[in-house]
């Protein structure tokens, strides 16, 4: 199975719903119990522009808390700048954890989607671009 590294390093890239669907495919084999869903969006006139949905991550109950999620969310969103694709999200939280979830999200650069230009999903991460350090 594909790590997130190796569609960021491949040569001949293919098309993001395929990467998509190949990415959900495979969290779900390698995490028996858990769900994990993203999708990408397509840009359609007047309602949405291209954009990665990151549609469902249930990590089964006995597996939280070791870092899944982070790391699926963390590959998401590598990709996603590597291809210069904002990243969207509607949080679905257990009942009471709801600041966890937002919490969550907000460190991935997630933020409130006010305007839903890009997106129809509440939250939205627009693409980042990595700096380039130099050394002195």
């Amino acid at each position: 199975m594909k790590t997130f590294d190796e569609f960021l390093l491949e040569g001949d890239p293919k098309p993001h719903s395929e990467v998509m669907q190949t990415i959900s495919r495979n969290w779900n084999k390698r995490h028996p119990g858990s769900n994990f869903n993203v999708q990408h969006r397509p840009a359609e006139e007047g309602k949405q522009k291209e954009h990665i949905y990151l549609g469902l991550i249930d990590v089964k109950p006995e597996e939280r808390g070791k870092g899944m999620g982070k790391r699926f969310t963390k590959g998401i969103t590598r990709y996603a700048d590597k291809n210069h694709l904002p990243v969207s999200v509607k949080p679905g939280p257990e009942k009471g954890r709801e600041k966890d979830l937002d919490r969550f999200y907000r460190n991935f650069g997630f933020e409130d989607n006010k305007d839903k230009k890009t997106a129809p999903h509440p939250m939205i991460r627009p693409p980042k671009t990595r700096s380039i350090e130099t050394t002195k």
